[in-house]
């Protein structure tokens, strides 16, 4: 009997032990998963950043991007290895790893012991129990299931996290680009007002021109002057943003391409997109995961009727030295709680889980269709500006160039005219802009990247000048000017 007890309890404790330690508390299977899952949907590598050597030869490589303006996906590519949000999305997988292991980790055994002695003479009585929850052992298997499904969930709801950020750093991107732009613009039309504002204090000193004339021409350089320097702040703002994005300090030099994108070639359809975000969403797929572990819950919820069953082995030696032993089973009898309350919560939450997958699908496809109808908007009125209200300014300062070299219009209204045409390209880089922002927020809504950005030939790899001189137009009107003598 002595032995066939110690046989089951080194065969049982066995058992617990190799089921307990099959697990381990590393991540970096499943992270590369999430790599791979990442990089199918935008052709850029995430990275874990451990602090290895590995690590550090790839912040020297990082480094060495600055040397060049810096083109979208390298933007986009320094922020995923050096961003910490980034870092701390994926530490995630980390926690969910743990719980995991956790989750496939079975309770500790309990040992005890007693030692009494008689009040007469007579040995010691002393009696020893080791037990285990039976139950824990039983749901063992339903368990690791929960788990494993729940880490998948962490995984998609990892990926989509860096999705987002992704998406939000496309965004800052195209922010400063037409930052850089717009400083540019404000810049001539307060160069054109300065001119403008000279003129007038030159042709009031002649007496050629009245009070009011010269205060209206001073107060539009004042606000040409205000403009420029809202832009100024502007752009810092944008840089500092996109420099947070990136990871990146103040002091750390660096510079991107000028100049937005032109328009691409073509647009998928509605249809199309709405298809690839039903089949791509990682959030889908995630809350997807998220009911799988909820209906194995209401499962273990309702097999646990029965809150407690410890099953075990004790044995007793009594006071006149008899010893008896064999197994123990200790049953919580489920009179009073027989886990309603849990099993209710169970089905709750599991039907609470469904109504959110069927929104969150509704809310999918109504946030394509919609994003998808403000970038048609947006390239119809970028198209637009290209094709009809920037060439007709063009040419209204033509025109008014030519009355002007034959005394039929004076400068005043040529400079208006150049600065017309200037605020027209102005709204046309907003718009520009808005468009790209727009893409990039319905790349995310379908999880997948659209085709490479068509970048400006002409301004690819071309660092912007502290103080870029755009003032040829307004010299050549000042200088014909003083050929015509005033006005």
């Amino acid at each position: 009997m002595k032995l066939t007890l110690t046989i089951f309890l080194t065969f049982f404790i066995s058992v617990i032990t190799i089921i307990s330690g099959c697990t381990s508390v590393s991540a970096k299977k499943e992270f590369k998963e999430v790599q791979q899952l990442f990089n199918s949907r935008t052709n850029l590598d995430v990275r874990w950043n451990k602090g290895s050597k590995a690590d550090a030869e790839l912040n020297k490589k990082i480094q060495s991007m600055f040397v060049k303006p810096l083109l979208i996906d390298e933007v986009v590519q320094i922020a995923l290895l050096n961003n910490p949000s980034i870092q701390a999305i994926l530490e995630g997988l980390g926690i969910a790893q743990a719980d995991l292991v956790q989750a496939g980790l079975l309770k500790n055994l309990v040992f005890e012991a007693s030692f009494r002695q008689p009040k007469e003479d007579g040995k010691t009585n002393v009696e020893y129990s080791v037990k285990q929850d039976f139950l824990d052992i039983l749901f063992y298997p339903l368990r690791q299931k929960m788990a494993k499904e729940e880490f998948e969930g962490v995984k998609f709801a990892v990926t989509d996290k860096i999705l987002k950020l992704t998406s939000e750093i496309k965004s800052a991107y195209f922010n400063l680009q037409a930052s850089q732009d717009i400083l540019t613009l404000r810049r001539s039309v307060l160069e054109a007002s300065e001119a403008a504002s000279e003129l007038a204090n030159r042709q009031k000193e002649a007496g050629n021109i009245q009070g009011i004339d010269l205060a209206n021409q001073e107060a539009a350089y004042y606000d040409a002057q205000l403009e420029y320097m809202h832009a100024q702040v502007e752009l810092k703002s944008r840089k500092q943003e996109l420099a947070r994005l990136m990871g990146l300090t103040d002091y750390q030099p660096w510079e991107i391409v000028n100049g937005l994108p032109e328009l691409p070639a073509g647009e998928l359809t509605l249809k199309e997109l709405q298809a690839k975000a039903s089949g791509n969403r990682l959030d889908l797929s995630s809350l997807q995961h998220k009911i799988e572990v909820l209906k194995r819950k209401v499962t273990l919820t309702k097999v646990g009727i029965v809150p407690s069953i410890e099953a075990g082995a004790s044995t007793e030696r009594d006071t006149d030295s008899s010893r008896v032993t064999g197994p123990r089973v200790e049953v919580e009898v489920p009179l009073f709680d027989r886990n309603q309350g849990e099993v209710a919560k169970a089905k709750a939450e599991l039907r609470q889980a469904e109504q959110q997958l069927i929104a969150l699908e509704q809310d999918i496809q109504l946030q394509v269709s919609v994003t998808y109808e403000n970038l048609i908007s947006l390239r119809k009125m970028v198209e637009y500006y290209k094709e009809k209200i920037v060439p007709t300014h063009q040419k209204a300062v033509e025109i008014t160039q030519q009355h002007y070299n034959y005394m039929l219009k004076g400068v005043y209204e040529l400079l208006q005219a150049k600065k017309d045409e200037i605020l027209a390209e102005f709204r046309s880089i907003e718009t520009l802009r808005d468009y790209w922002k727009t893409r990039a927020e319905l790349e995310y809504l379908i999880s997948e990247k659209f085709p490479t950005l068509v970048e400006n030939p002409k301004e690819m790899r071309e660092k912007i000048p502290e103080e870029k001189e755009e003032t040829q137009p307004m010299n050549e009107i000042q200088h014909q000017h003083h050929h015509h003598g005033g006005d």
